[in-house]
């Protein structure tokens, strides 16, 4: 889906997409001529990025959150996650 159909799905900001794909944390595909284009999978990213925002996380944590989703599940990734959580 478009960017414009995305805001109105999700109920945010070009600005908002925009930044949150400078900062890794919502990736949409880039088409060859630069377009985003949105997945239902991204509305879900969505979501969860705006409910880790409402528990009080920061963009930098949300970061981390994100990378560690797409990580296999080693002893390295508990360790990750436990030094996150005890911050």
């Amino acid at each position: 889906m478009k960017t414009t159909e995305f805001c109105q799905l999700a109920h945010t900001t070009r600005d908002t997409l925009r930044h949150y794909d400078s900062l890794g944390i919502l990736t949409p595909y880039h088409t060859q001529n630069g377009y985003r284009e949105y997945t239902l999978d991204d509305v879900t990213a969505y979501t969860i990025i705006q409910n880790l925002k409402l528990a009080g996380l920061s963009l930098d944590e949300i970061a981390q959150v994100r990378s560690l989703q797409t990580q296999p599940i080693t002893p390295a990734c508990r360790q990750a996650v436990l030094a996150m959580i005890q911050v």
